[in-house]
């Protein structure tokens, strides 16, 4: 596993730049959720994201994942809720999917606010080192 730093841990945060997914302690002692951006990340080493589990993907984010996929187009919407979201739980597995399609999956993935990967770092180790939480 990667070195955990400050600065690892702010390059993490920065994927889910603009979100409302960071969660950082008011003065009162409660948790709130902010968006990422500069203003907070002045407090990282206490902050955490709180994100959404993978496996508890809606229908709904699960199709607008799979307009990225081209070979989706052509087929009926209940199977490419279905063929998606095994793609979407099969990273240790041999897909169709390209690399750059890859890519723009984990970029939707994480712009709709779920855990996934990241450099090496399963969604477990994620929150074993204190980056994210997830949301019940």
């Amino acid at each position: 596993m990667m070195n955990i730093s400050i600065e690892n841990k702010a390059k993490f945060f920065a994927q889910y730049w603009g979100q409302r997914v960071l969660s950082d302690l008011t003065n009162g002692g409660d948790r709130i959720l902010c968006p990422i951006e500069a203003s907070n990340m002045y407090r990282i080493e206490e902050s955490h994201l709180k994100l959404k589990s993978l496996e508890s993907i809606t229908d709904e984010d699960v199709l607008k994942i799979a307009e990225l996929l081209l070979w989706q187009r052509n087929i009926l919407e209940s199977s490419m809720i279905a063929q998606t979201k095994e793609i979407l739980l099969s990273i240790s597995k041999i897909t169709t999917v390209k690399g750059w399609e890859w890519a723009n999956i984990i970029d939707k993935v994480r712009e709709l606010g779920y855990a996934y990967w990241w450099n090496g770092i399963s969604v477990k180790d994620q929150i074993e080192c204190g980056f994210i939480k997830l949301k019940s």
